[in-house]
């Protein structure tokens, strides 16, 4: 594995499981605020970054697009609610929109090399 594939892991992992821990250490007004910010905000463009991101190699980076949703989900039943189903609506958007972007990226890459 290469050092830039492991550094986004990391920074992945970071993201994924960090946000929902940190919120559970604050008061109700700031955990509402991180949490929305990770669902709405931070989580879906992590997750178009991750699928631009593994496009550019997808033959060897298309796990990351299964990788975010699953340290999501990993997180969201840690430190939030464990079982809660309602997750699984948000991990299936993340990985849909890190598909897209790995499949968008891919496209482009190879109809730019064929020119």
């Amino acid at each position: 594995m290469k050092r830039s594939t492991t550094a986004w892991l990391i920074g992945t992992a970071a993201i994924m499981l960090g946000m929902p821990g940190a919120a559970r250490f604050t008061n109700m007004d700031a955990f509402m605020v991180l949490i929305a910010l990770e669902f709405f905000i931070i989580g879906p463009l992590w997750a178009l970054g991750t699928g631009i991101f593994a496009g550019w190699d997808a033959k060897a980076r298309w796990w990351l697009t299964i990788a975010n949703p699953a340290l999501f989900i990993a997180g969201a039943w840690i430190f939030l609610e464990m079982g809660e189903l309602d997750f699984l609506f948000y991990a299936f958007c993340y990985l849909m929109v890190g598909v897209l972007g790995m499949f968008i990226t891919t496209v482009i890459r190879k109809h730019r090399a064929g020119q």
